[in-house]
């Protein structure tokens, strides 16, 4: 028996999938499933922790997603992966580290004010989403945040924050933490524009 935590489709006829799958006496473990058609294969993770398996179904998909090569079949699929080193070079950080990162990064070229907005944006994000590891964080993540902070406070504050983390995720692909940046597909903020007088 099998739990899937997370599937996504990473091109046409693929699909990616962190699942649990349990073994006789011990622990069940995670893997990646990988479904072309209807044929599947199953890649072992070794671990036991739901949050870093999701997360590397997600970097999976991105890798697939940028590679423009057609995937005939699951074992196709293994050996790309293989030839890309993907699970070796995952680069685990939480939503507090990259705060503390980008703050010693950016402490050259930001005022005082703009080092604060960049706390109190990541604080905010942190209290919404939870001090997780940024690689698990998705679009679907970011634009459930903003719709938050427009109902909780306002458009413009809803568009500080956004305006504020998406610099400091952006930084965060140049450093190899993440594959790719989850704000950049996520929904715009665009403010009313101002009556005409």
């Amino acid at each position: 028996m099998s739990t899937t935590v997370h599937k996504t489709t990473a091109t046409k006829g693929v699909y990616v999938s962190a699942v649990r799958r349990k073994r006789r006496h011990a622990d069940p473990i995670w893997s990646i499933k990988i479904q072309v058609g209807r044929k599947s294969k199953y890649m072992s993770l070794k671990t036991t922790d739901k949050e870093y398996a999701v997360a590397i179904a997600k970097i999976v998909r991105t890798k697939i997603s940028n590679s423009g090569i057609f995937i005939q079949n699951p074992d196709m699929l293994i050996r790309l992966l293989a030839s890309l080193d993907q699970y070796e070079n995952v680069n685990d950080i939480t939503l507090s580290e990259l705060r503390d990162k980008y703050l010693d990064y950016s402490r050259e070229m930001h005022t005082e004010n703009t080092r604060e907005s960049v706390v109190a944006a990541f604080n905010e994000f942190e209290r919404y989403i939870g001090n997780t590891m940024i690689n698990s964080i998705d679009t679907q993540d970011v634009n459930g945040f903003i719709d938050y902070k427009r109902r909780a406070n306002s458009i413009y504050t809803a568009r500080r924050c956004f305006a504020t983390l998406s610099p400091a995720f952006k930084k965060a692909c140049e450093w190899g933490y993440l594959a790719e940046n989850p704000f950049k597909t996520a929904n715009r903020v665009i403010l009313p524009k101002s009556p005409v007088v």
